[in-house]
């Protein structure tokens, strides 16, 4: 698939979503090299409003039938994190699954943790608020 048209497919599931982007607005649209398929796809934005705006409206995904645009497979949009912060989420996961938390998401570059579905959440940007709020947790015993 030519970038062209990788970048019409993004456009039309934003669509989807209702987030009409113009394509004046797409700096690059790229898949990422991988082993597997789908290879995920970047975009970069030349407006961080429009990025929000997806954001904001990507859960609508979960409602969307994608196969009139030749997608078979789940739609995700996620946010680009730093290597700090795919190590903190990798640490989240390891903790739903071993259910010591509810829930865990990035929102604007925040990494933030529910304990149960009534707790509010907890902000995370080190493995020292983790370390704080889950001192015997085998998913962190590495890390002092």
């Amino acid at each position: 698939m030519a970038d062209n048209s990788l970048e019409s497919l993004v456009l039309d599931i934003f669509k989807k979503i209702g987030c009409s982007i113009d394509e004046k607005e797409v700096e690059a649209v790229h898949r990422l090299p991988s082993k597997v398929s789908p290879k995920k796809v970047i975009i970069k934005l030349s407006k961080r409003k429009d990025a929000i705006k997806i954001l904001n409206k990507k859960k609508e995904l979960k409602d969307k039938d994608l196969t009139d645009l030749g997608i078979e497979n789940s739609v995700y949009i996620n946010e680009s994190l730093c290597r700090e912060y795919k190590f903190l989420w990798n640490k989240c996961k390891s903790l739903k699954f071993d259910k010591d938390i509810h829930s865990f998401w990035v929102s604007f570059g925040t990494l933030k943790i529910k304990i149960n579905s009534d707790s509010k959440p907890s902000n995370i940007s080190h493995i020292s608020d983790l370390k704080k709020l889950f001192p015997s947790s085998k998913a962190l015993a590495d890390y002092t």
